[in-house]
C-alpha cells in the first residue's frame, strides 16, 4: 500500500512540477513578411500559437511597435526593408527570469493610419496611406482642358420652319461657343 501511495505522490509531484514548464511554452515567431496592399503595407508576423500583445505608437520619428508577449524571436531578429508607408522594421527579443517579449518595431514615413489584429497564429499590422516619396495621381495623368469660365448657352430649338441665322423674332436660331452666344 505504500509503495501504491508513494508512486502516486510522486506521480503528482512530477505532473506538478511539469505545470510551469507547459505552461511556458513559447510562441516561436517563424516569418516576417512584408507585403503591399491596397492602400499601403502589411506586416506578417507569423508564429507558433495565438499571440498575445500589446500596441503603442512613438513619434519623433513616427514609430509603432508591437510587443508580442511570451515569444521567441530569436529566429527571425533583425532589421528589414519596408514598403509604401512602412520605411522598415525591426525585430528584437526582451528575456529575463519572469517573461520573454518579442518586439516588432515599424517605422513609418510620417504620421499614418494603422491596424493591428491577430489572425490565427499571425499578428497583422496594416499600415494606411501612400509613402511621402510616392508619385501623386495627378503628376501622372494628362491635364484636363481648361474649364469655359461662361456658363453654357441654352438655345431653344426653333418655333417656325423658316427660321433663318438672320431672323429677330423668338425662335430664332442662334449660334454659340463656350465663352460667346450671338443671336
Amino acid at each position: 500500500m505504500r509503495t501504491h501511495s508513494a508512486v502516486i505522490l510522486m506521480g503528482c509531484l512530477a505532473a506538478t512540477l511539469a505545470a510551469p514548464a507547459l505552461a511556458a511554452e513559447q510562441n516561436v515567431l517563424r516569418e516576417i513578411r512584408v507585403e503591399e496592399v491596397a492602400g499601403g503595407a502589411r506586416v506578417a508576423v507569423a508564429g507558433s500559437k495565438p499571440p498575445v500583445f500589446t500596441v503603442f505608437r512613438l513619434s519623433g520619428p513616427d514609430r509603432l511597435v508591437v510587443d508580442v508577449a511570451g515569444a521567441d524571436a530569436s529566429a527571425v531578429k533583425g532589421p528589414r526593408d519596408g514598403k509604401g508607408p512602412i520605411s522598415g522594421l525591426t525585430v528584437s527579443q526582451f528575456t529575463d527570469s519572469s517573461t520573454s517579449v518579442a518586439r516588432v518595431l515599424v517605422a513609418l514615413k510620417g504620421e499614418k493610419t494603422y491596424d493591428v489584429k491577430a489572425d490565427g497564429n499571425a499578428v497583422l499590422i496594416t499600415v494606411l496611406g501612400p509613402s511621402p516619396d510616392a508619385p501623386a495621381v495627378a503628376k501622372t495623368m494628362q491635364p484636363a482642358a481648361a474649364p469655359s469660365s461662361a456658363a453654357p448657352v441654352v438655345v431653344p430649338a426653333p418655333t417656325t420652319a423658316s427660321a433663318s441665322s438672320s431672323s429677330t423674332r423668338p425662335g430664332r436660331a442662334c449660334s454659340s461657343t463656350p465663352r460667346t452666344s450671338s443671336c
